[in-house]
């Protein structure tokens, strides 16, 4: 299994075997800044969703990758968001995908890197640019 690609978007979900993308391919987001909380005192974060694209080789059916998704801040620190298992290929195509939801939290404005690799299959980077609120928007 190789990637061949990857964006961000708002939001993405499988529907019927499908792709479905909402505000897809992000290059400049709004996130809020670590520790600001809701009225509730619950961590505000930014909903959002890595896909990543790959292409399945006749090897791949059948067989489970470890997937890893990564931040790296704009001051170099590297964040593991996720880590897990994904299945491999199967018969019905060679083009699969795969969808990485997290929340996103800032320290400071400036660009970051989310990269997604697959084990044996490469890596993707996706630069963002994340400007940091430090307040939440009033209710109504």
């Amino acid at each position: 299994m190789q990637i061949t690609g990857a964006f961000l978007a708002e939001h993405a979900e499988i529907v019927d075997g499908k792709l479905n993308v909402t505000g897809g391919v992000l290059d400049v987001v709004k996130a809020p800044a670590i520790g600001l909380t809701n009225e509730n005192g619950e961590q505000l974060a930014l909903p959002l969703s890595l896909v990543t694209l790959m292409q399945a080789g006749p090897d791949d059916e059948g067989r489970p990758y470890r997937m890893k998704l990564e931040v790296v801040a704009s001051n170099g620190d590297i964040i593991v968001l996720g880590d897990q298992e994904i299945p491999g290929g199967h018969p019905e195509g060679e083009n699969h995908f795969w969808i990485s939801d997290f929340g996103l939290t800032t320290r400071a404005t400036g660009r970051m890197a989310l990269i997604a690799s697959i084990e044996g299959g490469g890596s993707v980077s996706v630069p963002v640019f994340v400007e940091r609120v430090d307040s939440h928007p009033p209710a109504g």
